[in-house]
């Protein structure tokens, strides 16, 4: 039989309301099997005592059931959030708490990037911002000018549906008061203000400087950053909610899931939206890939998305709608499309997770 390991603890918090803390954790074969006193442990027999967490505090690992791979590579880039927030490293970084404190951190990054010899076409991107925490005041091209008005600037949205981009950008992308693609936000002159919305609308930039607006690059060090920050966390089990899963992002995926170094376990939800893919090949690659799953990496989980995000008012709506009387969000996935794919993958036996924000869009996933 398999030898039992009983870990000392200096306290051990259990979440068991029951039993809430411990000194000692039985373990066999990879399955706890008691938690309590030392005098609980005999009572699974013979064990060995390991007391190299003897001063330290224990915890359940955290299961984290959305969040995105994409964040242990985004530290490349200047964080804009209104949060304080943990980068891997440990290091804090303190929120932003007004729209000049933003331009601020912009225009210094800027002048960083111009003493470092970088040229003027080089793009500043920046990525956590959140407007729902500047009241009705929205970011627009005039902020971000004053930032820069010769450096493109790409503003990543906290939520990952909308953008903002200053007036350089806005040239480089070849968008003008002529585009006609839903979520290029635009003055009441007619001039796009900067602000794109959902994948669509961000295409244009994304197809200038990759795919910086919604994914960081998928590689080995974006995903020791990843697993660095679980850790901080205490998490030991996270989704990555939305992943293209091509053949290299899987070597990816699989070559840092392999190492026993990397703390956390993965799974990862394959994009079956706006993607190369139709649903019955995309439920084949899926299923396909089920065969390689592993103890720390389970494929299988698919990702659909019907409307935007409540931030950016591009959530569908139910009656009223917006306070501020916003349009009516966007189908990131018209409806009838949905129902198609949904099924498809679906009758694959594969489990699906939807993205939803709006009352409207949930019923329309419900029904």
């Amino acid at each position: 039989m398999t030898p039992t390991t009983v870990y000392q603890a200096r306290k051990i918090i259990t979440m068991n309301p029951m039993q809430p803390e411990a000194t000692h954790v039985a373990v066999r074969e990879g399955r706890v099997l008691a938690v309590g006193d030392l005098e609980r442990m005999k009572a699974w027999g013979a064990f060995e005592l390991d007391a190299r967490f003897a001063d330290k505090v224990l915890m359940p690992g955290l299961v984290e059931g959305h969040c995105h791979l994409k964040e242990g590579g985004m530290w490349v880039w200047p964080y804009l959030g209104w949060f304080d927030r943990r980068d891997p490293e440990g290091r804090t970084w303190p929120g932003l708490r007004s729209m000049d404190a933003v331009v601020a951190r912009l225009r210094e990054i800027d002048a960083q990037m111009t003493a470092q010899g970088k040229p003027a076409s080089e793009p500043l991107i920046a990525w956590g911002f959140d407007p729902i925490y500047f009241g009705s005041e929205r970011m627009t091209v005039e902020h971000l000018d004053r930032a820069s008005a010769t450096r493109p600037i790409v503003i990543a949205h906290a939520n990952g549906h909308l953008m903002n981009v200053n007036r350089p950008m806005l040239r480089e992308a070849g968008i003008t008061r002529d585009t006609e693609i839903e979520g290029v936000v635009k003055f009441a002159n007619g001039e796009p203000n900067g602000e794109l919305q959902e994948p669509a609308a961000m295409f244009p930039v994304m197809r200038k400087i990759g795919n910086a607006g919604l994914l960081a690059p998928m590689d080995d060090a974006g995903m020791r950053g990843f697993a660095s920050i679980a850790c901080l966390q205490g998490v030991t089990t996270a989704t990555d909610l939305v992943n293209k899963l091509t053949e290299d992002d899987c070597a990816v995926l699989e070559r840092a899931c392999s190492d026993d170094g990397f703390g956390v376990r993965i799974l990862p939800a394959f994009q079956a939206f706006h993607g190369p893919l139709g649903a019955q090949e995309g439920a084949e690659h899926v299923r396909s890939l089920m065969k390689r799953n592993t103890d720390r990496l389970r494929y299988g989980l698919v990702k659909l998305m019907l409307d935007g995000s409540i931030q950016g008012f591009s959530a569908r709506l139910r009656w009223p709608g917006y306070f501020n009387g916003a349009d009516n969000g966007i189908w990131v996935t018209a409806p009838a499309q949905f129902e198609a794919d949904f099924e498809t993958y679906h009758r694959a036996g594969l489990t699906i997770h939807t993205h939803t924000n709006g009352d409207e869009a949930s019923e329309v996933a419900l029904d």
